[in-house]
């Protein structure tokens, strides 16, 4: 799954008080993270993301990430268990004369498979203990 968000941030929009926008997203794995600052942002715009309450880019809480028409695009591996979680992207504008929009783009790809698990999925009834003398050639 793919999911787009967006947040314009009007002038003078503090990293105190930013605009933000949050999507809840299913469980899966986060397999790529893009976060564009379209041409125009010439330094004086921010974003962060969270996930849930805690900020996960950057990875340095404090920091954020500033750029002009550019994309920011990351391969991640972040499982996303149970019910899923809330990310938002928050932005900030120092600009004191435009609003400015970020973009973000999540691919979240189903939950991962095993073996086992597929396994005991195509053995009716079977556990664990039932496949343990099973050897696999790979």
């Amino acid at each position: 799954m793919i999911y787009n968000l967006s947040v314009s941030a009007p002038k003078d929009t503090t990293q105190f008080l930013p605009a933000s926008e949050t999507v809840q997203v299913v469980a899966g794995d986060l397999s790529r993270l893009l976060l564009t600052f379209p041409d125009g942002c010439v330094g004086l715009v921010g974003a962060r993301v969270k996930a849930n309450e805690r900020v996960i880019f950057p990875t340095n809480a404090d920091q954020w990430f500033v750029n002009n028409n550019f994309t920011f695009d990351f391969e991640e591996r972040l499982t996303i268990d149970g019910d899923g979680l809330r990310f938002t992207l928050e932005v900030y504008n120092e600009d004191a004369v435009y609003e400015h929009t970020v973009y973000m783009q999540m691919v979240i790809l189903p939950p991962a498979r095993t073996l086992l698990s597929d396994l005991l999925a195509m053995t009716p009834g079977a556990g664990a203990g039932d496949l343990a003398g099973l050897v696999v050639d790979g």
